[in-house]
């Protein structure tokens, strides 16, 4: 099992490259010396482990790209005429 080298869940899930955080630092540990708890920090979780900062970024970035790809639409609908 890995240990790693972070203070909170929040640290790893609200930097820019998640993965290179939860790498930097971690260590190998027996499984039978750990105690495994929640993956729960400071943030709401809603459902499987979904904070909702991390779900609000996601509709953030999805509505950005419908409203290029409505905006496309409209004027390449617009040029047709």
């Amino acid at each position: 099992m890995r240990l790693l080298g972070v203070r909170s869940l929040g640290e790893v899930l609200h930097a820019d490259r998640p993965e290179d955080v939860a790498a930097a630092g971690a260590e190998e540990v027996p499984l039978a010396g750990a105690t495994l708890l929640p993956p729960i920090d400071r943030q709401e979780v809603w459902a499987a482990g979904v904070t909702y900062k991390r779900s609000r970024e996601a509709r953030e970035r999805e509505s950005v790209g419908a409203a290029k790809f409505v905006q496309r639409h409209r004027l390449l609908s617009f040029a047709s005429l």
